[in-house]
């Protein structure tokens, strides 16, 4: 080894021979040349190796030393050091004397031994002796003189660290001999001078200027030189260039043994060895899973590894390509290989996973991962395949392997998240995992819900988020924002989606039942309707309106005023302001109003001064019939208030208005004294003692008094009521026998009592009435207590009386039947009372625990059968049946079935036949009663057989009667039963068989309480019950019994037809169609179409005409049909809206089916539609989206066909002023559409793509983006101008994205043409990258969500053909399209082209026009794939790119 000398610099020469000293020979200089040890740092001692005649800084570089010819020292550094003295050695003959140095041994303790020491010349200091310590022996002798095995491999000069180095890549001046060094030779002139580098530069003798000037002075001198330089470039690009064929091969491959091939791979793993020493050959039989497990457990740096897995890989796709097949199975066979290998990946990366439990797991899954995604970033593997499988394996995973997958997730997360349908399906696994760790009961759900995943993960997606950063929380409010748009509900959602706040009120009012907290009623109310006079005068319509049924409906909205009113609310102006407006609100009771104003006076939560002097201020109305009878309403309220407690100015005032308003006044006072009169002779508690009783009065007939009438006798009443029992009821646990008759009420007093104020309607006077008497101790009054509370449920409940009364009865019922048996028949009537009150369930195991043991059963029979003497009761005569079978059902408790049946078939018998006997009917109940226990099913399965058979044989409506008291006996379940009359209805063919069977159904349901001779049974209301329960659990049963029975009218039977029309006038019958078109939604189309029929028009105008009050219609003629269509539209309200649906639909079908020419009839009923939705959605959304959601399948597709035609008419307009018909039509569209089928509306998107092209390429978007080049020049009115065409164009693009989210089913339906959503993610995509738009941020993202949500249905074909048209357009240069589809712009190597057109000058380009694109081999892509280096020996050919040699 030598140092780089300086430029001018020479090193010593050589002696020689000639030069008077002869060079030993090596053996000699190897042992006479050992460098004794010094005083000086170890890095100083001589290597034995080194060169004989090392030269003395010191001294000039031409002299050195003399040695003594005849002595060669034979004596180690060590024993030189400790004064050894060396015998001496005979000289060996050689053919030049051998030159010897002359030491002579001085013992060690001499003081000059480092002087004659010093005197031997040094060897130069090597370089790696630099990093020596000082001290100690040379590691080199140590080495030398140890007697340890030496390695069999050969010995490998190794570069000093210490060396310098050519900025960081070789060392400076190191050349080992090889023999072909300048350095190395030795001539006469090296060994005399020395070596000397060769010198860089000269200076010129001499100057080309005059040569060159010359040339340069003439004029084409230029040209000279300029042919000069281009020879020269030719020259250069001729004979520079690279033109060797390519020679790259991949390593073959041989079979080795096990431990070659081990000894190959331990190479491989050593960085030190180069690969084109390994490329000479690599074992056979490494592969797939076995070869990343080698590299595993070899510990391979990676690239290595890669480099391994290249070259298998590329001997296995030649593999194919040798075969001689076609290129199509050759290239289906080299994607096969591909995918294979990434499936061998695959398990790798899961046994590293699953080993997480193994010694050495974390290097291992470390080591693992880098190598993965080394392999993947030299795209060795299917990354369809790949990706899809770590998310799957994520998804699927249990939250023990959980860390170790999202360790997997997290070293390719910047690729997973790259494109989006990979980042999105990595979202919604993480989002699934989360939800299972936050709720672990929490099942994950399918992640193809895609928008609604945000809502569905909401409150887990918070739990990741900082609160504290104000931009994060930004983006989380954003995100379901930007979802929600995108969302595409059902039917119902979408109808739901448009109602008002007021429309929401309403269906929450609607929807009370029996039990509610009036709290949380108020609340929810409040949150609703913010507006409090919104929401009072929804209130008071609701509760007085026509189209909803139930006096509980005015307790109710006392309730919740009175809980406004205690919190602050002033309920006067919203009063007082709504009854401005009752003449022009449609469909109001003036009953309900009258008694709701009357409690709002009572409940002093309105001043009835204030209202007289509301009605001062307002003035008479006008001279015209309108204006009067809302006077006369206005005046009908004073003669309807309760006047207790008025002041006596109050009162004279109220008169004055009612003698102006021409109203007659009554005098209150004395007709108040002659009904007292005439009820204090009607009760015996109130009658004085000794005065005879008075004949029975009807008071029923007090139903004409005034409402401040009933008032002042109700609370007479309670007064009354309230002393009686305070005096004489309500003493200590005294039994009532103890005490005279004349001082306690009687069950007959009771119920005349609660006839009067049943008659009155003033149900909260009887609530108090029924509070007092509670106190009772007399058992038929308590009874009769729960049987009113029963009757009223409802009413009480929205009173909020109901569980106080609860309790109190059951309180006292425990006292008074403390001294006997319980009554079986109060326990009953409780238990009923406490199913309807909430928080009351301990009490009912207590009353249902004393019910069982009521039972009349013996206990010494508990075992027995009951068909022991079952023969002798079924032959016994009729007086004796009734006690035998009573007798025989207390002697056991089990029965056979066929003893059962037999029992039951007998008493069904005999009940047929005593029908007309109202006692020996309940006789006969009461053993069907306790016949039932016996086998519930089985009961229940006769009950129904034999009841359906009593059905279809009825002649009259009396023998269907018996249902009520079985109904009430709780022996069968009215729904049931009507259920499976329905089901034979249904299947029947006689149309005047089950009409005739519908109508006595009917006046079944209709029938009140003085109808009938059986209606006098106990527990009425548990029929009633069943009657409004039918409505809510069997809706489609009470339809198809309503649209049966109006086939009655064209019955044989006269008295059917005569009952058909009374039923169509009657208030409950209206009621009930009502209340069915308001809770069954089906019920309008089930209904029209039965009343749509010819045969039925006549029925449909009546029944339409009492539902509505609209005129008959004779005919059908266009004209009538518009004023018919328009009249139901402008109508239509809140709350008869159901009734309007079924209008419309009843006129809709008619019109259709009269019509000749059904095309053009129905595109002129779809012109009015279509006009009306456009001028008037907006302003009633809900009531629109509700009639559009009945509309016939076929006028839907129409009417929405119809839309877009409409906006497409108003997209050639460029009017701002048709916004806002556009968004009705919008919206009209979209609730259509939901009512229309997905794969029959692919022609509409086609309209909607043709839209969204003319709107892309219309003149005013064109010109607009030629005239935003001009930044000058332009003045204000053209840039006003500019911004109006901007204006225009956002808001057409912004209504044909909304379209396009309307029709999404459509779209995302697995039928859609690919072509075609190719087509509209094209435009889209263009839209999105425009200029123009790029600054109209809100329109820019909906076009993102929309592309985003659309390609997710894309195939993977069909998305790569998209990328390709875009790349070409340059337009996927925007990272936003890559994310989308997937594709980057220029993948690596994508850019690559082969052209073939001839090249006519070196600097002329080519021709792009014959680019042909080369796809790059990466498996082929391999470094250092020979042995020995080429000129053009790499995988792709340097012959491709011109490539010229490099100039060293």
């Amino acid at each position: 080894m030598t140092s780089l000398p300086h430029a001018g610099n020479h090193r010593p020469p050589l002696r020689t021979a000639s030069s008077g000293i002869s060079r030993p020979p090596a053996q000699a200089l190897s042992q006479s040349f050992n460098p004794p040890p010094r005083s000086v740092p170890q890095h100083v001692l001589a290597d034995r190796n080194a060169a004989t005649t090392p030269h003395n800084a010191s001294e000039p570089p031409s002299k050195r030393q003399k040695l003594d010819p005849g002595y060669v020292s034979t004596v180690s550094p060590i024993q030189l050091q400790q004064g050894y003295e060396r015998p001496p050695s005979p000289p060996r003959q050689t053919a030049h004397p051998p030159t010897t140095i002359s030491i002579k041994p001085i013992p060690a303790t001499s003081s000059s031994s480092t002087t004659i020491i010093s005197q031997v010349p040094s060897f130069p200091i090597r370089p790696k002796d630099l990093a020596r310590s000082k001290g100690g022996v040379c590691p080199v002798l140590s080495k030398a003189t140890s007697r340890e095995s030496v390695q069999a491999r050969p010995y490998q000069l190794e570069v000093p660290k210490t060396a310098p180095q050519y900025g960081g890549k070789s060392p400076a001046d190191f050349f080992p001999w090889a023999g072909h060094h300048p350095e190395d030779i030795l001539n006469e002139q090296s060994t005399k001078n020395g070596h000397y580098d060769k010198v860089i530069s000269q200076n010129e003798t001499n100057t080309a200027r005059p040569s060159v000037w010359s040339g340069l002075k003439h004029k084409s001198g230029l040209q000279i030189l300029s042919s000069l330089f281009v020879s020269v470039l030719d020259q250069r690009q001729a004979h520079g260039t690279v033109t060797a064929k390519c020679t790259f091969k991949p390593p073959p491959r041989v079979t080795l043994t096990d431990a070659k091939r081990e000894a190959w791979l331990r190479d491989l793993a050593n960085s030190t060895i180069p690969l084109r020493r390994l490329s000479r050959t690599i074992p056979h039989g490494i592969r797939g899973k076995s070869l990343l497990d080698h590299c595993l457990a070899k510990r391979i740096p990676t690239w290595r590894a890669v480099w391994l897995a290249k070259c298998v890989g590329a001997n296995e796709i030649r593999a194919f390509k040798r075969k001689g097949t076609s290129g199509a199975f050759s290239v289906g066979g080299e994607s096969k290989w591909i995918k294979d290998w990434t499936s061998n990946v695959e398990q790798f990366v899961e046994a590293l996973v699953t080993s997480c439990n193994s010694p050495g797991w974390r290097s291992n899954i470390i080591y693992g991962l880098q190598l993965v995604t080394h392999i993947e970033s030299e795209h060795l593997l299917d990354p369809e395949h790949f990706f899809d499988w770590i998310i799957a394996a994520l998804s699927c995973c249990d939250q023990e392997m959980l860390p170790a997958w999202l360790l997997v997730i997290e070293s390719h997360l910047n690729e997973t998240k790259r494109f989006r349908f990979r980042c999105r399906r990595l979202i919604e696994a993480l989002l699934e995992q989360l939800a299972k760790i936050s709720t672990p009961e929490t099942k994950g759900t399918s992640a193809s819900l895609q928008p609604s995943i945000v809502a569905l993960y909401q409150a887990v997606l918070k739990l990741c988020f900082d609160e504290e950063d104000p931009r994060l929380d930004h983006f989380f409010q954003h995100i379901p924002e930007r979802n929600l748009r995108l969302c595409r509900p059902s039917c119902a959602d979408v109808v739901g989606s448009y109602q008002t706040p007021r429309q929401r009120l309403i269906t929450l009012l609607d929807a009370l039942g029996s039990d509610f907290d009036i709290i949380a009623l108020s609340f929810s109310a409040n949150e609703i309707v913010d507006d409090p006079d919104v929401l009072i005068s929804t209130l008071i319509e609701w509760a007085t309106t026509c189209y909803r049924a139930g006096a509980s409906r005015i307790y109710i909205a006392l309730r919740l005023l009175r809980q406004w009113s205690k919190a602050g609310w002033s309920l006067d102006q919203p009063v007082l302001r709504f009854l401005s407006h009752f003449s022009n609100t449609p469909g109001l009771d003036r009953p309900s109003m009258y008694k709701l104003f009357a409690e709002l006076i009572r409940a002093k939560l309105l001043a009835a001064g204030k209202y007289l002097q509301w009605l001062i201020a307002r003035g008479p109305h006008v001279d015209d019939s309108e204006a009067k009878s809302a006077e006369v309403f206005e005046l009908q309220l004073l003669d309807n208030i309760p006047l207790h407690g008025l002041p006596t100015h109050v009162l004279n005032l109220r008169q004055i208005l009612m003698k102006a308003g021409g109203l007659l006044v009554s005098k209150p006072r004395e007709t108040e004294e002659s009904i007292r009169s005439i009820i204090t002779a009607q009760l015996g508690f109130l009658r004085t003692k000794g005065l005879p009783l008075e004949p029975s009065f009807k008071f029923s007939s007090l139903a004409f008094l005034s409402g401040s009438t009933k008032y002042g006798i109700s609370r007479w009443i309670r007064q009354k009521i309230a002393c009686k029992f305070r005096d004489g009821d309500n003493d200590e646990l005294e039994s009532a026998e103890e005490k005279p008759q004349t001082t306690f009420m009687t069950l007959k007093d009771f119920q005349a009592v609660r006839e009067i104020l049943e008659t009155f309607g003033d149900y909260l006077i009887l609530a108090d009435v029924l509070d007092i008497i509670s106190v009772s101790c007399q058992k038929p009054l308590l009874e009769a207590v729960a049987e009113t509370a029963n009757d009223h449920i409802d009413i009480f409940q929205a009173l909020g009386a109901a569980e106080d009364l609860f309790h109190k009865i059951f309180a006292r019922m425990e006292v008074v039947y403390t001294r006997g048996p319980t009554d079986k028949t109060i326990l009953m009537s409780l238990l009923d009372l406490g199913e309807s009150v909430p928080n009351v369930d301990p009490t009912l195991r207590v009353l249902q625990r004393e019910l069982q043991l009521c039972q009349p059963k013996a206990a010494a029979a508990a075992c027995s059968p009951v068909s022991d003497h079952m023969v002798e009761v079924l032959q016994s005569s009729d007086a004796t049946f009734i006690e035998d079978t009573e007798a025989l059902f207390s002697s056991g408790t089990s029965m056979d079935e066929q003893i059962a049946t037999q029992v039951f078939s007998e008493v069904t018998k005999r009940l047929q036949l005593v029908l007309q006997n109202e006692g020996e009917v309940q006789y006969f109940i009461d053993l069907l009663a306790q016949l039932r226990p016996f086998d519930t099913e089985r009961f229940d399965a006769l009950m129904l057989g034999w009841l359906g058979e009593l059905v279809w044989s009825a002649d009259d409506f009396r023998s269907l009667q018996i249902i009520i008291p079985l109904v009430c006996t709780r022996l069968v379940n009215l729904g049931r039963l009507l259920q499976s009359v329905v089901l034979h209805l249904r299947e029947a063919e006689n149309h005047d068989a089950y009409a005739g069977i519908a109508m006595q159904i009917m006046n079944l349901l209709m029938t009140e309480k003085t109808d009938g001779w059986l209606l006098n049974t106990q527990r009425m209301y548990r029929f009633y019950r069943g009657r409004d329960a039918l409505v809510r659990e069997y809706p489609s049963v009470i339809t198809s019994i309503i649209q049966y029975s109006q086939w009655a009218s064209h019955h044989k039977d006269s008295a059917i037809r005569q009952s058909a029309k009374r039923l169509t006038s009657n208030p409950r019958y209206l009621q009930l169609i009502r209340a069915v078109l308001l809770r069954h939604k089906p019920a309008v189309q089930e209904l029209g179409q039965s009343l749509a029929l010819n045969s039925l028009r006549e029925q449909a105008d009546q029944l339409l005409c009492s539902l509505l009050g609209l005129g008959s219609r004779d005919g059908l003629s266009p004209s009538m049909i518009d004023g018919a269509i328009r009249h139901v539209l402008h109508s239509t309200d809140d709350f008869n809206l159901g009734v309007c649906q079924l209008e419309l639909f009843i006129l809709l079908t008619q019109y259709h089916d009269s019509s000749s020419d059904s095309d053009t009839s129905n595109e002129h009923v779809i012109d009015v539609l279509v006009h009306e939705a456009a001028s008037s959605f907006h302003s009633r959304p809900g009531i629109w989206a509700r009639l559009i959601s009945i509309l016939p399948r076929g006028y839907a597709e129409m009417f929405r066909n119809g839309c877009i035609l409409a906006i497409s008419g108003a997209m050639q307009d460029w009017s701002l002023d048709q916004r806002g018909n556009c968004e009705g039509l919008l919206a009209s569209i979209d609730v259509a559409e939901s009512k229309t089928s997905s794969d029959g509306s692919f022609g509409i998107i086609i309209e909607i793509l043709k839209l969204i092209v003319s709107v892309r390429t219309a003149p005013p978007l064109a010109k607009l983006q030629i005239d935003l080049g001009l930044d000058e020049g332009l003045d204000g009115s053209r840039e006003a101008q500019q911004e109006q065409q901007h204006c225009h164009t956002c808001m057409w693009i912004d209504i044909l994205l909304r379209l396009l989210t309307i029709h999404y089913n459509t779209i995302a339906h697995p039928k859609f043409p690919q072509q075609m959503l190719c087509r509209l993610l094209l435009s889209l995509s263009l839209l999105l990258v425009n200029p123009n738009l790029i600054a109209h941020h809100t329109l820019s993202t909906r076009l993102f969500d929309l592309i985003a949500f659309f390609s997710d249905h894309v195939a993977p074909d069909s998305r790569i053909f998209c990328a390709t048209i875009l790349r070409d357009q340059h337009s996927l240069r925007d990272s936003r399209l890559q994310y989308l589809f997937g594709v980057a712009d220029s993948e690596e190597g994508e850019s690559l082209h082969i052209t073939s057109t001839t090249r006519i000058s070196t600097l002329v380009s080519v021709d792009p026009g014959n680019r042909v694109p080369l796809p790059l081999r990466r498996w082929e892509m391999v470094q250092d794939a020979t042995p020995i280096i080429g000129e053009n020996d790499t995988s792709l050919s340097l012959n491709l790119f011109g490539t010229r040699k490099g100039v060293l």
